[in-house]
């Protein structure tokens, strides 16, 4: 059975300096070449101007690297430059557009007022996070096959926003 392990025997585990050390192409779905587009070819999450997100299995080397003697990982070391140039490690660039944001909160504020009892389990969470989610899913058909305005998408929109973030700040601690 091939498993797509290389035996890389002209490098030597920086952790133990035993010879081969192991590599495998990256596994992580959505991985090229050590970098995941979570919009390519996903037209429910595509976010125009979103670029490249780091895979963070395979740390943008899109190879796992291993050695057999000792088995720790051996993680890619990036370049100084890049180091440098990398404020936010993932994702490495995104246009999003932040002028919506106070319209999430403002949202937010008015669903803890209105509904200040949440659920404490994260499925009855999750299933308020869905119900909006389909909410804003029957706006968008509308709109699109219906003619109807953009504005009540929108709106469900900024409150599925506001519910992922209640939920988000109400996970148990990890």
């Amino acid at each position: 059975m091939d498993d797509g392990i290389v035996y890389d025997y002209s490098s030597e585990c920086p952790h133990c300096g035993c010879s081969p050390i192991c590599w495998r192409h990256c596994t992580e779905i959505g991985c090229e070449e050590g970098f995941m587009d979570e919009s390519d070819n996903d037209p429910i999450n595509y976010v125009p101007g979103e670029l490249l997100y780091r895979c963070s299995e395979c740390n943008g080397a899109g190879n796992v690297t291993w050695c057999p003697e000792c088995g720790k990982d051996i993680v890619p070391i990036l370049e100084e430059e890049e180091i440098e140039n990398e404020t936010n490690p993932s994702p490495i660039i995104m246009d999003i557009k932040l002028s919506i944001i106070p319209d999430i909160l403002d949202e937010l504020e008015l669903a803890e007022i209105k509904h200040p009892d949440w659920p404490t389990d994260i499925i009855h969470q999750m299933a308020i996070v869905i119900e909006e989610a389909g909410e804003a899913m029957r706006a968008a058909v509308q709109c699109e096959y219906e003619g109807r305005p953009i504005q009540p998408l929108k709106k469900e929109l900024i409150q599925t926003a506001a519910m992922c973030i209640r939920m988000l700040n109400n996970l148990p601690p990890v």
